[in-house]
């Protein structure tokens, strides 16, 4: 399906939420109503045991409505450039917390949002010391 297509029929409307996390505490600090159309949706099942981070969708019966993958903001690591021929290697984090946002489609049946990582603490800690291991829901919210 091609991105046209994708897009038609999806609302004009978007919601962003806004949140803040400190370590395994995740709140939704804003959410704001925006006119525009939401990125495609990712597929919204057969993905249980992938990494990463996502947010989902779901509506009064739990069920996915839109699943978007997105760069982790619960990484433990950054990028840094070490010397100045370039190279670039990873350090740890020192602070396990941050805001960042995201679009949804401001859809009806859109109840909840569920966001998914595979880099929050509680799930390093559900992966027992591996530095691999499946997403887990770390937190949801209700919209309406």
């Amino acid at each position: 399906m091609s991105a046209p297509d994708q897009l038609r029929g999806m609302p004009a409307r978007i919601m962003r939420l806004v949140f803040q996390f400190d370590q395994d505490e995740v709140h939704l600090v804003e959410r704001r109503p925006l006119q525009g159309v939401a990125p495609p949706s990712d597929p919204v099942s057969g993905d249980e045991q992938s990494q990463g981070f996502a947010v989902e969708l779901r509506d009064g019966q739990d069920r996915t409505v839109y699943r978007r993958v997105m760069h982790d903001p619960f990484t433990t690591h950054v990028e840094v450039f070490a010397d100045p021929q370039g190279a670039i290697s990873r350090a740890d984090k020192e602070e396990q917390s941050g805001t960042f946002f995201v679009d949804v489609p401001d859809l009806d049946e859109g109840e909840q949002v569920a966001l998914w990582s595979s880099a929050a603490p509680s799930a390093r800690r559900a992966m027992a010391g591996s530095t691999a291991g499946p997403a887990v829901e770390v937190a949801r919210v209700r919209l309406r």
